[in-house]
């Protein structure tokens, strides 16, 4: 964890960011690959995803943030209940590497933000074990 400040640190400084952090205290959800049935058919990922994007946005407008061209993204992963104290202690702020896929992840937060994210040139996303799901936003 002290390494990865040091690089949150290099990158607000090289990209001349504020540094602020917004956190949103919502479980991360992947962007689910959505067909024209998803119009009339309630899938579960689907249904799961809407109800994330409504949950981001209050927040968000509560917070009165707005999503940058540029910024850093922490995911925060919550444990499977089927783990042990044991796994959660060795777990715990270590970097998560199953699925969800942070690309899908990022998807979902910039499809919630920006109608058209082709403006965003710059994000540095990373997800790590956590007992607290939260999405961490620093700009």
């Amino acid at each position: 964890m002290k390494l990865d400040k040091l690089v949150k640190d290099a990158l607000i400084d090289y990209y001349g960011l504020q540094g602020k952090d917004y956190v949103f205290d919502v479980k991360p959800v992947a962007k689910p690959r959505m067909t024209q049935r998803d119009k009339w058919a309630n899938r579960p990922c689907v249904l799961k995803f809407w109800a994330f994007k409504e949950e981001l946005l209050l927040t968000a407008t509560l917070l009165g943030f707005e999503l940058p061209d540029q910024f850093l993204i922490t995911y925060n992963i919550p444990f499977p209940k089927s783990y042990s104290v044991k796994k959660k202690d060795g777990l715990r702020g270590q970097p998560h590497k199953m699925k969800p896929d942070i690309d899908n992840l990022t998807k979902a937060v910039l499809d919630v933000f920006k109608e058209k994210d082709q403006s965003v040139w710059s994000h540095w996303p990373r997800k790590f074990w956590s007992d607290d799901p939260s999405i961490v936003i620093t700009i």
